[in-house]
């Protein structure tokens, strides 16, 4: 039997070879390209059409389609850049993941999956795709979030100004594991997720129970060092422990998320930050917070301009880095991203800089590359720890990191 396009429409039972059928849930194109779209095709056609089995066939198959997909799960993704209205997917050593797609957005790539979106008659449809590039998974819902611990929030709306909404879960098959009821949700964070229905409001483990529960008008969100921000209806803020005591009362008019044992919070107009106990263990003195990445935080003070002057502090608020740079960027590997004069370099933790200011932007580095634009060079890319292009991208409309699921151009 010859392997055509019309025995192909014979076997599937379609008419239009551009229709994907639907398995258990997923849509499948029909006509994958490359050599691991052969295999896929011919594992269709055998897997429809009987008499095609043989003991040769089917074990041949089955190896050259774990071999591919060794061989694709071997490359990270680095980036997606969009150029002349198609989304180009790159891997960290700048090679292209698969075909472009012809998408309006892509937010990020978490968990396996490439969440987009594609406007089909003026109407946002949000889905994912899997790490080769095919439609993986296409919720039925409005709006979906990023896959967080194995699950991913669904937004329906339900009016057109989306003031008034219900939220669920889906999980990896595209299943609603938790209905969409909720009239707020959060992402779940180390096992639990924010929810407030018509008469709970609380946290939800994974299978769909309250188990944590807040007083009426406490609003709640995700868990960090186990630790969750509450506010109340007159805006003041304070955090519960994953038991639902209040840990840290609600006497805060402004706080950041734990990170490291510590979160910026207010006294005052000033800045400072507490422990998880509340105890306040950096004086508020600061007009900028951010929150501590190895071991090091970067602050501002307002200058004469208004304008915030930044510098770093340690956990014990010992000045490490003068307050002289216009922007900072949290610490990573060892370094952050600095803007000075009006250029971005980057500085270690004892503020020297190692990379001089010479980038017209600059992100932070991941797995030893960092985003950087030079103007002066017309050049945009991911560069090394020594200031050298390793990738480097053409002219386009957008750039997206994809491990930190960022915009950066």
């Amino acid at each position: 039997m010859v392997i055509s396009k019309r025995n192909w429409l014979k076997i599937i039972g379609k008419k239009n070879p551009l229709t994907p059928f639907e398995k258990g849930g997923i849509f499948v194109p029909p006509f994958s390209k490359g050599v691991r779209g052969f295999f896929l095709n011919l594992w269709r056609i055998l897997d429809k059409k009987n008499s095609l089995k043989s003991k040769f066939l089917i074990p041949l198959t089955i190896f050259f389609m774990l071999a591919l997909n060794c061989l694709y799960a071997q490359k990270t993704p680095l980036a997606t850049y969009k150029l002349e209205g198609k989304w180009h997917f790159i891997a960290s050593d700048g090679s292209t993941l698969f075909a472009p797609q012809l998408l309006d957005e892509v937010t990020s790539f978490k968990e396996g999956y490439f969440r987009v979106m594609k406007k089909i008659n003026n109407k946002e449809k949000w889905y994912f795709l899997d790490s080769l590039g095919e439609t993986a998974v296409t919720p039925d819902c409005d709006y979906v979030f990023d896959y967080s611990e194995g699950l991913a929030l669904t937004v329906n709306n339900l009016d057109e100004q989306k003031l008034q909404n219900k939220f669920g879960f889906i999980d990896q098959n595209g299943k609603q594991v938790i209905p969409m009821i909720y009239n707020d949700a959060e992402s779940f964070s180390e096992g639990l997720a924010y929810a407030a229905g018509n008469e709970t409001r609380g946290w939800l483990d994974k299978k769909g129970n309250f188990v944590i529960t807040l007083k009426t008008k406490v609003n709640g969100y995700t868990f960090h060092d186990g630790l969750a921000m509450i506010s109340n209806s007159e805006y003041k803020i304070g955090f519960v422990d994953k038991h639902g005591n209040e840990v840290i009362p609600l006497i805060f008019d402004e706080a950041g998320s734990f990170s490291e044992g510590l979160a910026f919070a207010n006294t005052g107009y000033k800045l400072g930050y507490i422990d998880g106990k509340g105890k306040l263990v950096i004086p508020a003195q600061f007009d900028y917070c951010d929150d501590f990445h190895n071991g090091v935080a970067f602050v501002g003070f307002l200058d004469k301009r208004n304008a915030i002057t930044y510098g770093a502090i340690d956990k014990t608020g010992k000045f490490t880095i003068p307050f002289k740079f216009e922007k900072a960027r949290s610490y990573s590997e060892g370094l952050a991203a600095v803007k000075l004069d009006g250029k971005w370099g980057y500085v270690d933790v004892m503020g020297s800089f190692t990379l001089m200011h010479q980038f017209s932007a600059a992100n932070s580095f991941i797995n030893g590359l960092a985003f950087a634009e030079n103007k002066e060079e017309n050049k945009i890319g991911f560069i090394n720890k020594k200031g050298e292009f390793i990738v480097i991208l053409p002219k386009c409309e957008h750039v997206v990191d994809l491990r930190l699921n960022k915009l950066v151009y």
